[in-house]
């Protein structure tokens, strides 16, 4: 493993953490993260795993520290205060609340996805999701894997066609439905 090729690396010691966070061992991905940051404190990526990790285990407020760490060494200064004062005044609802707003309003559409998604937000988690898509489709992706992000893209302008349509048929969809069966 590379991390014992070079256990004193702060790169090494996130990515480890990472790995062990999508495999669902936080536990010791927090660890892992906490030498990486031990190791290079400015090493602000980290703290993402820390947050991600915290929160799935409970630890909310070790979480919201870290996302204000991270926030404030991401560039995202001005969102600390707010953000600990969505916590004291929303609990963890709260912070999910603020950061999808956040992470929408500066243009983070995979992230305001997945946590409108984890709020039940789904019409908003799906918007997000497919502003991404169109992100990406006029990005960096679409050199990379254009096949892929087109049919995307051709599915999202789909969505958008049926949405309008919808709006504009009185009956709406679910009485169309209702008339096949």
């Amino acid at each position: 493993m590379a991390r014992d090729l070079d256990p004193f690396s702060p790169l090494m010691n996130r990515d480890y953490g990472r790995s062990l966070r999508y495999a669902g061992r936080c536990g010791e991905a927090l660890e892992a993260a906490r030498t990486a940051v031990e190791l290079d404190p400015a090493h602000w990526v980290t703290y993402d795993v820390i947050r991600n990790c915290s929160w799935e285990t409970g630890r909310f407020e070790e979480a919201v520290e870290a996302a204000a760490r991270w926030f404030e060494m991401g560039g995202l200064e001005d969102a600390v205060a707010p953000l600990r004062q969505a916590w004291i005044t929303g609990g963890a609802r709260g912070v999910l609340e603020f950061e999808a707003d956040l992470f929408r309003a500066n243009g983070r559409h995979y992230l305001a996805a997945m946590t409108y998604a984890e709020l039940g937000r789904l019409d908003d988690a799906f918007d997000e999701l497919f502003a991404a898509i169109d992100a990406g489709t006029r990005g960096h992706w679409s050199s990379r894997s254009s096949p892929f992000w087109s049919r995307c893209g051709r599915i999202h302008a789909g969505r958008r066609h049926s949405a309008a349509w919808a709006r504009e048929t009185e009956a709406g969809p679910a009485a169309r439905r209702s008339d096949v069966s």
